[in-house]
């Protein structure tokens, strides 16, 4: 009682001085598909994007019922369904890119099982389009025998050394700490295990939604009822909390649920939080507010008056062909079963932005064969080859990209190479540069000299305050 007394003191203080004020603009949106419905119930939503033609991503989900009924889905863009796997009481489920199985680089989605004390791993193969359970048959493995009723999910992926974890929430009242953290390794017969890392996150009440925010290296958990906790994701830095916000509701009632970060490869974006008793997504700040980087204020509300919100909520920012050209939103729609699919360019609109490299207000525009600002003071070119090979790369080529300045940038300059996730691959340059004309190569290598996948690329020039990003793909 005295922890739930302090969190409503400092909320009170927060309306008081203002800091908890959002704008008064409420974004209401319209979906562009629908998905087909699940049997019973569904519930959390993640989005995989194809590595080389973004049109055969998938939207993945699940229907929380008792098997039966309950299963883990895959839908086509369209809304159509592509797959379901028969399961019992999954709940959450996340995506990462890139595990090492063997020899292999390979996609995987994790889901939670409420009944089992289990989670499962899946690995999405790009040429199929399915998903095949990957968890090792150990029976004594942390991730066949967790603790009593693991409910919430993320997924963490550190950009250090590429190390892939799983973030898992109990709803137990056993439990003092209700977050564990849990590597997944190669078992070395073909299938992932887990590794416990850490417990952590002293909680009251039940924490289901949760986000890694991996570039910024942020885990957001939201507490119902109360808030939304901020810890660092990496166990490397500690237990501590690093901030604690989104009490706008929590004063009178309403559970803050399902968690997405809308992100740029600037390190912009932002943090959504799905909050059903409004019907509404609520909207903070990824990057934080000026010389604050925790302290997130609520800047406004998305709603669809159409749909009877629920707790399953994600996003990305990246382009998914003509139907979503600047990203798409995946909202759960508890009433009817399903999911609903939003172009981000209608929930914008006049309040928001869209990441630069998707085109939009902020996007560079184009002139004189190049990207520049308003006084053609960068010019940033095409890479070419492009499409480059990676036999090519193999042979000891390279593909090379042309820029100008028309002056020296005070900052010097940044040109990064980044993946669709908008992950750091490599960083080409940082360092000082006269004004002139510069070519910059790249073997399709990352920061340790790995050969990277095929797929879709970005890379990215910044120059003072100019910031232009550009579009490549390495092919096969």
């Amino acid at each position: 009682m005295l922890r739930m007394s302090f969190i409503r003191m400092v909320a009170v203080l927060m309306v008081a001085s203002g800091l908890a004020a959002q704008t008064s603009n409420i974004i209401t949106v319209k979906p562009r598909i629908i998905t087909s419905p699940v049997i019973t119930d569904a519930d959390d939503a993640a989005i995989w994007m194809h590595p080389t033609d973004p049109a055969k991503s998938l939207v993945i989900g699940t229907d929380k019922g008792s098997s039966p009924d309950g299963g883990l889905y895959a839908w086509n863009l369209d809304g159509t369904q592509k797959q379901r796997s028969n399961m019992s009481r999954p709940n959450n489920v996340d995506i990462r890119y890139g595990f090492k199985l063997g020899s292999r680089l390979i996609d995987l989605a994790a889901v939670t099982l409420r009944d089992h004390r289990q989670a499962r791993i899946f690995e999405i193969d790009p040429a199929t389009r399915k998903l095949t359970d990957v968890t090792t048959p150990d029976t004594a493995n942390v991730l066949n025998k967790m603790f009593k009723s693991p409910y919430g999910l993320t997924m963490y992926k550190r950009p250090d050394d590429g190390l892939m974890f799983i973030i898992v929430s109990s709803r137990h009242s056993d439990y003092k700490d209700k977050l564990w953290q849990i590597r997944l390794e190669d078992d070395g017969a073909g299938h992932v295990k887990g590794v416990f890392v850490r417990a952590f996150g002293n909680f009251r009440n039940i924490v289901e939604g949760m986000v890694a925010d991996d570039e910024l290296g942020y885990l957001y958990a939201s507490e119902e009822e109360v808030g939304i906790h901020k810890y660092y994701a990496s166990a490397l830095k500690g237990n501590e909390r690093l901030t604690f916000f989104g009490m706008e509701d929590s004063l009178s009632s309403g559970n803050n649920e399902g968690m997405a970060v809308y992100r740029c490869v600037n390190g912009t974006g932002y943090i959504l939080v799905a909050h059903p008793e409004t019907h509404s997504i609520k909207v903070y700040r990824r990057e934080g507010e000026r010389n604050a980087p925790h302290q997130h204020l609520l800047l406004t509300r998305i709603q669809d008056d159409s749909l009877r919100a629920g707790d399953g909520l994600e996003v990305n920012s990246r382009v998914f062909a003509q139907n979503f050209p600047h990203g798409m939103l995946v909202w759960h729609n508890q009433a009817a079963r399903n999911f609903r699919l939003y172009g981000w360019e209608d929930i914008a609109k006049k309040f928001l932005t869209v990441c630069p490299e998707s085109g939009g207000p902020n996007a560079v525009r184009t002139g004189s064969g190049g990207a520049l600002d308003n006084d053609g003071f960068v010019i940033l070119q095409q890479n070419s080859p492009n499409p480059f090979s990676l036999r090519e790369a193999q042979s000891g080529a390279n593909t090379t990209i042309h820029f100008s300045l028309k002056k020296a940038p005070p900052g010097g300059v940044q040109l990064t190479i980044y993946n669709l996730l908008g992950e750091e691959v490599r960083r080409l340059l940082n360092t000082a540069l006269t004004p002139g004309t510069y070519n910059a190569r790249w073997d399709a290598t990352d920061s340790k000299g790995a050969p990277v996948s095929a797929g879709i690329y970005f890379y990215q020039l910044r120059a003072d305050k100019f910031v232009a990003t550009r579009r490549m793909v390495i092919s096969r």
